[in-house]
């Protein structure tokens, strides 16, 4: 695709132009992983990081992300715990620490994620939601119903938390 091809060409530019520079690496690993070239877009993910002298955290998290599509859970929790250690405040770290760990049945883990997200920034409506999905699938829909009713305050016409609060509800027996 001609658009691909061009978003190629541009990062190749940017890593002649500038190789030590965190960002050009950064960018070029996300047009690879779009391109579906996971290995092209490790690597690139790995130089931007080295590139950084370790301190890159959303090059991290995004390694989760591929590692956890890859289906590597050990990889992807690492890469998480880095991004955490050098960002303790990043709540979309924790998230998908959260989501990863409920992935692999570990729920109190993953509550335990999302909770610590919420900690961090009490306004992260996607925590909630998170936490919601996992008290609804708990049965404890009085919890669930809550978590997704704050989502919506904190987010207004949040789709995925009206439509999880209707199934909640439901579920709950409150038709109404």
């Amino acid at each position: 695709d001609a658009l691909a091809a061009c978003a190629q060409d541009l990062t190749e530019r940017l890593l002649a132009d500038g190789p030590r520079v965190p960002e050009h690496h950064f960018l070029s690993a996300l047009v690879a992983d779009r391109d579906g070239r996971k290995d092209d877009a490790r690597r690139a993910y790995l130089a931007a990081v080295a590139a950084a002298k370790g301190d890159y955290p959303e090059a991290f998290l995004n390694l989760g992300l591929l590692e956890k599509g890859a289906g590597d859970a050990a990889a992807a929790r690492k890469a998480y715990r880095r991004a955490i250690a050098l960002r303790p405040a990043y709540a979309a770290a924790w998230l998908n620490l959260g989501k990863l760990e409920e992935s692999l049945g570990r729920a109190a883990d993953a509550e335990r994620a999302w909770r610590k997200a919420l900690e961090v920034d009490a306004k992260y409506a996607p925590a909630l939601l998170s936490l919601g999905q996992l008290h609804s699938s708990q049965g404890r829909f009085d919890d669930a119903i809550a978590d997704f009713r704050r989502a919506l305050e904190l987010r207004p016409g949040y789709a995925a938390a009206e439509l999880s609060l209707g199934v909640a509800l439901a579920r709950a027996g409150r038709h109404g």
